[in-house]
């Protein structure tokens, strides 16, 4: 299996609405962004 890196908050909301599977998920610390908490809060339900 081959694996990809993205970059950048949008194409990680994205890859995670088309139903890409992500195996790991590097955030900044605190940050209060609207798009940020959306992705934090898909990782800890799919932990």
């Amino acid at each position: 299996m081959e694996s990809e890196i993205i970059y950048g908050i949008r194409p990680i909301v994205e890859a995670i609405k088309a139903g890409v599977k992500i195996y790991k998920i590097w955030l900044l610390k605190d940050k209060k962004n609207l798009l940020f908490k959306e992705v934090e809060e898909y990782a800890f339900k799919k932990k």
